[in-house]
């Protein structure tokens, strides 16, 4: 149709009336071809897949039509428009006078002859050309990838070699008419049409025939001039003009190769590495900074230079200064290209403009401009030897460039774009030439590749450093291979692996050693960002011992200058910088390397600190966990205190203690820890009681009677940090100590009047490190807590693993269980140990460990230990599976006795046939183990417990994990007939109910247990055995199993009230079945939660495929439900109850037709309307059934004591019923 189309055009054109209109056509088949040679474009780009397109002469102008005849308004099928242009500029590119193929031009017609006017022909019709450029252009205006395609379309065809120059001449001539007009860019539509002009200007710029464009040059460059002028806020505009740019001035300066730039010659890794200090001639004249010796050089006075291009150059100046990335490198590589051919003068003030941009006054954008342009002169030897003196320096101080902007900083990509210098400049120069420049540019690289924030900084730097070693020569690197060995790619990956390592290992070589030392000190301690601060403090304590001297001496009354400074990042680094030293000379033993007037200065930090008061203000709590953290190293180091001193800082830490954040708390707290063992020392009698009331009782009245959350938590975990002497000076003190933790750590005890997880938490810690620094056991000066202490410990430890409570943040009881589970193993460990010290010493029963570890409180602490295992979350689930693991494998002599069916426990944890350890955390790893440990009788309800929780829980991996497993042992039991460990896991499942009564934390989730192993059908053993009971206890009454006799539920089910009178209670049920039935019906009297409800509506119904009494209490519920007083549980136990029958049809024994009838009333009935109606419906229902439901009845007097009571109503009521 588009060939017709085609053909009438021609015709019409050649009778010289109006051309035939293209009717639009979209074949769908085609659509989706272009659709995927697009997605191919995208992938492996258009130049590539371009190649493949046909290219037959006869394909143009078919191509051509098509092109014409789409819709440009359909903008599904742009892909199509996309792929024709394309084509077209490779047909374009035919080795054929177009003209030739050209079926609108006469026989006399010829290209020479272009039309008149970019619109039409003389002769009424376009050539072929000028349909291609006119609907090209047609086509730059759009704002998609068919702007790009157009672009190169255009492009192919203006540069072909036999095309003539008034052509391309006119495309410029309006390309510079449109970029000069001052509207261009007032409205989208001229943006985009600009930009797809500069794209095809670019194109031809680079295609084209230099003497072509240099004759056409003039028709466009004023225009991109004035334009650039204009600073457009377009990125691609701005990128598209610096490359138009550097390739107008490209076509300005003939290509050549300049005889002045420097050439490095042969180059051979091996001869770099065996170079020697004697350089040969041949180096010399490298150094010199010519090509080879005795090259000649042209006369390059003959060079002319147009004056257009000091504008070419200046506007890539400009360009290295852009806001974006990719502007800048664009004007770096047109900087190299175009100083490559011009003169060595001319040359070298373009480097110097370019060494003019690092400068202070400069932004990041100049300087990694700057960078580039750098980088690409000195990979083109344009960047001689003798500027090298200049560069290195500026080169050497991008490499550090971090400005502070706000609470962070920029420079990390002008960090980045130096160590691409460093590299560049490796591969462009001889060893020769690089001697002299070699040290700083290899402590750059070093400080960068270690201490540099941003890893991919870290990484360029490692690359650009290894670079330099390989074609440098080991002469100027040193030790590089050891270095490159250990600081790789991946272990620089890691910020700490990097600073505590792998700097410690390059710091070991005394070539870098003080540049390292004097870089942490003078710069990353005083970095903006907190962590790498703390990291270069870190890094200070462990170098150190390199050279213990230098730090007392040199860095320590260094960083003391700015203890006080107004700059909080100086201040906070400084402090901590100090800390870390000192802490490192205490644990060398060279404290007295510090002189007397630095160690009383460090001692006055702190003070001076307060008497400044900052700690308020901004940034007031780093400097005071960085207070707290000097003090406890000046306590490591026993620097010598007055005791008014000593006093003093007590005071600050105890300020500290309780403090509102967590970390300024445990900081002061490890302060508090060190500082009581270092100093106050005690008689033998033990402490006076002005310190033991200002310490010890001062921390218990605070635990026991404050009312601030954040003073308790902190003093709490300070009772755990003192030392023996003071908190075991007496067993009073140490019965007060202990009892006061005992009791914080309960689920009940209240701060104020509302619980604190926080404090619960930190009281276990505190009690566990109490056990501890106390000892367990023991005689005379050196008994610890007592046989009964240690039970009354465990005992507190125990009952913190049944903390469940939450709040807002979730399960923050997880806290205390955590920290609980690993109590129990410190303090099982201390009793272990007791023991085998009392039975080398050969002492009985004398609070050894076998007094203090008995068989039932080592049975008691694994299965609380193996209930965590089970449960739902991750971190509890690892911390007991690890200790579990570390308890039942210990060996003699510290292996922990008494452990029932250790053999088996640890074959189900440990399966010999384990290739890596357990990670607890992972549930497919975790819960199939479990299950095997169920197997054991006395680890089986601790299982089932936690098994209960995990698997009617709510996250799915966990309950994926745990249901799987569970019903996998289940359906393995039920294959091979063993029913008794089913039998035990129901049993369990139903005494659940009686231990954790209306908890909904467990009902809810032991109820969604039950409905799995329910539906999955692994109780359906239980439907005979329990009818067999059945009947046997109706033999031997005479009553009717099955039967409803005098015992009916609660009408408090039905109707929210008390029980009505009950006849004489039957035996209690013995049986899965019933027991399950009378604990739901418990459950559900005048519940409220949703979830709750619906959940034993499933189990409900479940139990109806037990036969005989079972099944006919479990309708009874079930049809209570249907008249619940809220309509959703009515609607949803009808509808569940609708779905059971209509699946089985043996659950209801009557007839055929009652059965049809039931299933009509609960399809037909609409049971979330009034609750009167539908219990009309459920009592007709239930007389279908033959199920006998109760009725209710009131108390009597219930009126009369409504009316009083209504008459006492309180003042709260009365404003409810007011509506306020």
């Amino acid at each position: 149709r588009c060939d017709e189309a085609a053909a009438a055009a021609a015709a019409a054109g050649a009778g010289g009336v109006a051309a035939f209109p293209f009717q639009m056509e979209r074949e769908p088949q085609l659509a989706a071809l272009f659709r995927v040679l697009y997605n191919l474009c995208r992938c492996r780009g258009c130049k590539t897949v371009v190649k493949f397109f046909p290219h037959e002469v006869s394909d143009l102008e078919p191509t051509l039509m098509v092109l014409q005849c789409q819709d440009r308004n359909d903008f599904d099928s742009w892909e199509s428009r996309y792929s024709l242009l394309l084509w077209l500029s490779m047909l374009c590119l035919v080795p054929f006078d177009i003209y030739t193929i050209d079926s609108t031009v006469g026989a006399a017609g010829s290209l020479s002859a272009p039309p008149a006017s970019p619109g039409g022909t003389s002769g009424g019709s376009q050539p072929l050309v000028g349909q291609i450029i006119t609907i090209c252009k047609d086509y730059l205006k759009d704002s998609g990838p068919t702007r790009d395609a157009a672009a190169v379309c255009l492009s192919s065809l203006l540069t072909r070699p036999d095309m003539e120059e008034s052509y391309l001449a006119q495309f410029l001539s309006w390309s510079g008419e449109l970029l000069a007009s001052p509207d261009v860019f007032g409205t989208n539509h001229g943006t985009f049409l600009a930009t797809g002009v500069l794209m095809t200007l670019t194109a031809i710029f680079k295609k084209g025939e230099r003497g072509k464009l240099l004759s056409v040059n003039n028709l466009i460059f004023p225009s991109i001039l004035e334009m650039a002028r204009q600073n457009a806020s377009s990125t691609l505009l701005r990128k598209l003009l610096v490359k138009l740019f550097q390739r107008i001035g490209l076509v300005f300066m003939p290509p050549r190769v300049v005889s002045w730039a420097y050439q490095r010659g042969q180059r051979s890794l091996l001869q770099n590495m065996g170079a020697d200090d004697n350089a040969t001639a041949g180096d010399a004249a490298i150094a010199s900074g010519m090509g080879e010796p005795g090259a000649g050089e042209e006369d390059e006075d003959d060079i002319e230079v147009p004056e257009e291009l000091e504008d070419v150059i200046e506007q890539l100046l400009v360009g290295l200064r852009d806001r974006d990335t990719v502007v800048r490198w664009s004007a770096a590589k047109g900087i190299g290209r175009i100083t490559s051919r011009l003169p060595r003068d001319l040359a070298d003030d373009v480097v110097a403009s370019v060494l003019e941009l690092f400068s202070d006054s400069e932004g990041d954008g100049a300087w990694h401009g700057g960078c580039l342009a750098l980088a690409e002169l000195a990979r083109r030897g344009l960047l001689l030897p003798e500027r090298l003196p200049e560069a290195v320096p500026v080169v050497t101080k991008a490499i550090r460039y971090d400005v502070r902007r706000g609470s962070n900083s920029v420079g990390a990509h002008v960090r980045d774009a130096a160590c691409y210098v460093c590299w560049a400049f490796a591969r462009a120069y001889s060893p020769v030439v690089m001697r002299p420049h070699v040290d700083a540019l290899c402590e750059g690289m070093l400080l960068a590749s270690l201490f540099d924030r941003e890893i991919n900084c870290r990484r360029a730097a490692a690359a650009a450093f290894q670079e330099n070693v390989g074609r440098q020569g080991h002469e100027n690197f040193p030790h590089g291979i050891e270095i490159l060995t250990t600081a790789d790619y991946f272990t620089l990956g890691v910020r700490t692996n990097a600073y505590l390592k792998i700097s410690i290992f390059v710091a070991g070589f005394e070539k870098y050693r003080m540049g390292l030392i004097s870089h942490i000190y003078n710069a990353q301690l005083f970095h903006w960002d907190i962590e790498i601060r703390e990291l270069s403090a870190k890094t200070l304590y462990e170098m150190t011992h390199l050279d213990p001297t230098h730090m007392a001496t040199v860095v320590v009354p260094s960083l003391l200058a700015y203890t006080l400074s107004p700059d909080l990042v100086k201040r906070h680094g400084s402090i901590i910088g100090v800390a870390e030293v000192v802490a490192a000379l205490s644990s060398l033993g060279l404290t007295s390397e510090l002189t007397t007037e630095v160690a009383a200065s460090v001692v006055d930090v702190v003070l001076q600190v307060e008497k400044a008061r900052l700690y308020r203000g901004r940034g007031g709590e780093i400097i005071r966990r960085a207070a707290c953290r000097l003090i406890e190293c000046i306590a490591l180091a026993e620097l010598p205190l007055p005791v008014k001193l000593q006093v003093r800082l007590l005071d600050s830490i105890d300020d500290s203690v309780k403090h509102s954040m967590e970390p300024i708390q445990v900081q002061a707290v490890a302060a508090l820890r060190q500082f009581t063992r270092s100093y106050f020392p005690v008689a033998e009698t033990g402490p006076s009681a002005r310190l033991q009331a200002r310490v010890v009782d001062k921390y218990v009245n605070i635990v026991r009677t404050e009312d601030i959350a954040s003073s308790t938590r902190g003093f709490a975990l300070a009772l755990g940090a003192l030392p023996a002497k003071l908190v075991a000076c007496n067993p009073e003190v140490l019965e007060t100590v202990v009892s006061t933790l005992r009791d914080a750590s309960k689920v009940d005890f209240k701060v104020g009047d509302e619980p604190d997880a926080e404090t619960r938490r930190n009281a276990v810690h505190a009690m566990v490190e109490v056990c501890e620094t106390v000892g367990v056991g023991g005689e005379g000066q050196r008994a610890g807590l007592s046989t009964e202490q240690v039970g009354q410990v465990f005992e507190a430890l125990l009952t913190a693993c049944e903390d469940y409570s939450s709040d807002k943040r979730g399960d923050v009881g997880s806290w205390s269980r955590v920290a609980a589970m690993e109590g129990l193993e410190k303090l099982t460990a201390l009793a272990v140990a007791s023991d085998a010290a009392s039975n080398k010493a050969g002492v009985e029963g004398k609070g050894g460990a076998e007094a203090l570890l008995t068989p039932a409180l080592v049975a008691k602490l694994l299965c609380t230990i193996v209930k965590q295992i089970c449960e739902k979350l991750d971190n509890v689930r690892n911390s007991a599976g690890g200790i579990l693991e570390r308890l039942v494998t210990g060996t003699t002599p510290m292996a922990l006795p008494h452990v029932p069916m250790r053999a088996e426990l640890v074959a189900a944890l440990l399966p010999t046939d384990a290739t890596e350890p357990t990670n607890w955390a992972l549930a497919r790893e975790t819960f199939p183990k479990m299950v095997k440990v169920m197997t054991l009788a006395p680890y089986h309800d601790a299982v089932v417990s936690g098994l209960v929780l995990s698997v009617g829980g709510l996250t799915e991996a966990v309950v994926k994990s745990s249901s799987s497993a569970l019903l996998e042992w289940a359906r393995a039991a039920n294959q091979a007939k063993v029913y008794d460990g089913l039998k035990q896991l129901a049993m369990s499942l139903a005494g659940l109910f009686d231990h954790f009564t209306h908890d909904d934390r467990v009902i809810v989730p032991l109820l969604k247990t039950l409905d799995v192993l329910l539906d999955s059908g692994v109780f359906d053993f239980l439907h005979r055995e329990e009818a067999e009971v059945e009947a046997a206890a109706g033999a031997a009454t005479g009553a009717v199993p099955g039967a409803v006799a005098g015992a009916v539920p609660p009408a408090a089910a039905e109707e929210g009230k008390e029980p009505a009178a009950m006849p004489p209670a039957p035996p209690a049920p013995t049986t899965f079945g019933l027991l399950t039935l009378d604990a739901i019906k418990r459950e559900i009297t005048r519940c409220s939660n949703m979830a709750k409800l619906f959940t034993a509506v499933k189990v409900v119904l479940g139990l109806l495929s037990f036969e005989g009494l079972v099944r006919t209490k479990s309708l009874q519920v079930i049809l209570i439900l249907m008249a619940h007083r809220y309509p959703r549980v009515r609607k949803h136990a009808a509808e569940q109850l609708y779905t059971v029958l209509l699946v089985d049809d043996t659950i209801l024994p009557v007839e055929a037709s009652v059965y049809d009838a039931v299933l009509d009333k609960l399809t037909c009935v609409v049971w979330d309307a009034d609750q009167v109606q539908v219990k009309e419906e459920r009592d007709s229902i239930a007389a279908m059934v033959g199920v006998t439901l109760p009725k209710p009845t009131k108390k009597a007097g219930g009126a009369k004591k409504k009316k009083e009571a209504d008459e006492l109503e309180s003042y709260a009521f009365l404003v409810n019923e007011a509506g306020y």
